[in-house]
């Protein structure tokens, strides 16, 4: 599954262009569709890369199904939250999402257990880092960032009240 996202983010790549991004004037189909282009190969490369990263890691304790539909309702939702007048795109909404539902099952939910601290501390820093490069860049939509994180942590702790029930 996770590599038909990234299938999906290189052919959008190379067929659209950034008309499928949203803005605080879009149609509202473009707040789905700035989800699978990107503003150029870097963006594609560390996006691709990030997905696949946090999708292989979840997949372990989440349907992926239920992880697909939660991480594009996350990133859609979060670009409602977030628009400005340039277009926004990447799949950088979908993998804060993912990290937000990874912290919620290890710290709210305790679903997954951290066995190496050190390294723990690294992938926060990291994330603390990314958020800081996004809030410096002027041409990257940080509140999405920050809207997505969010909104993942809430979507990894309804997805484990839902795991619970059944």
């Amino acid at each position: 599954m996770k590599y038909l996202f990234v299938l999906l983010f290189i052919i959008v790549f190379c067929l659209f262009d950034k008309n499928l991004g949203y803005t605080n004037a879009s149609p509202w189909w473009t707040h789905f569709t700035y989800l699978f282009q990107h503003a150029g190969i870097v963006h594609l490369l560390i996006n691709s890369l990030s997905f696949i990263g946090m999708f292989r890691l979840l997949e372990k304790f989440i349907n992926r199904w239920v992880l697909s539909v939660s991480v594009i309702t996350v990133g859609f939702v979060a670009s409602f939250l977030s628009m400005y007048n340039a277009p926004t795109v990447g799949a950088s909404a979908m993998v804060y999402a993912m990290v937000g539902i990874f912290f919620s099952m290890v710290n709210l939910c305790g679903d997954i257990k951290i066995l190496d601290k050190k390294k723990f501390a690294v992938f926060i820093v990291g994330i603390a880092a990314c958020l800081f490069i996004s809030a410096s860049k002027g041409n990257s939509n940080f509140f999405l960032h920050v809207f997505s994180l969010i909104l993942g942590l809430i979507a990894g702790t309804v997805i484990a009240i839902f795991r619970e029930e059944m």
